[in-house]
């Protein structure tokens, strides 16, 4: 007969180990699955151009703002509200020559390069298409408008220049090429030469809100 001794121990070596104390998981429990990483920081490089263009808007926001502070000075409140009028309207037109073609010009030439080229000449003849129906809508509102002359110098000479939405088409390829500095330089440069042109204006005496 065996000693009470040693079948103790012959029991306590055959039974199962307990679970490790602390609530530790056991080892062939698979591991939860690691968020995935995100995507790199882009270089620096690439930042510093892509901010120029905010500069650009900004700098043509601060001159149109100093340009509404000279003429609230030197005008009269019918003569400004209607210089209002018509900024907004030449605002609306200019969206409406553009009409999503420089957008629709980068996507295009961002997936296809090759195609940029017949790309921007069909941008070309969309947007003499989109400057005459523009032209159109400036003049109607004006001949509808009994404080305003549709034939105008200042209604032509705006109007007139909206064919340079056609030189801003090959933007387009400024921002293929990451290369903002340019327009945004142009957009900064063209607001300036606005505010300086409509400063010497109010200098010299003209009061006509759409001169």
């Amino acid at each position: 007969m065996p000693s009470p001794r040693r079948s103790t121990r012959r029991c306590a070596a055959s039974s199962p180990e307990p679970p490790p104390s602390g609530g530790s998981a056991p080892a062939d429990r698979p591991s939860e699955p690691r968020a995935p990483p995100g995507p790199p920081a882009p270089p620096r490089r690439v930042r510093r151009r892509g901010s120029r263009p905010s500069l650009g808007r900004g700098g043509q926001a601060l001159a149109a703002f100093a340009t509404i502070l000279i003429l609230a000075a030197a005008l009269d409140t019918p003569a400004l509200g209607l210089y209002g009028v018509y900024e907004t309207l030449f605002a609306f037109v200019e969206v409406l020559v553009d009409g999503g073609s420089g957008n629709a010009l980068v996507r295009r030439g961002g997936r296809r390069p090759a195609s940029l080229r017949p790309a921007l000449s069909q941008a070309f003849r969309f947007r003499i298409a989109t400057i005459v129906l523009g032209a159109a809508v400036v003049f109607g509102y004006a001949a509808l408008d009994p404080l305003v002359v549709a034939s105008h110098p200042g209604l032509v000479l705006c109007v007139a220049a909206l064919a340079a939405h056609l030189a801003t088409a090959r933007a387009a390829v400024f921002q293929l090429q990451l290369r903002f500095a340019a327009p945004a330089a142009i957009r900064f440069a063209t607001a300036l030469a606005v505010l300086a042109v409509i400063a010497a204006m109010v200098a010299a005496g003209v009061r006509d809100p759409l001169s």
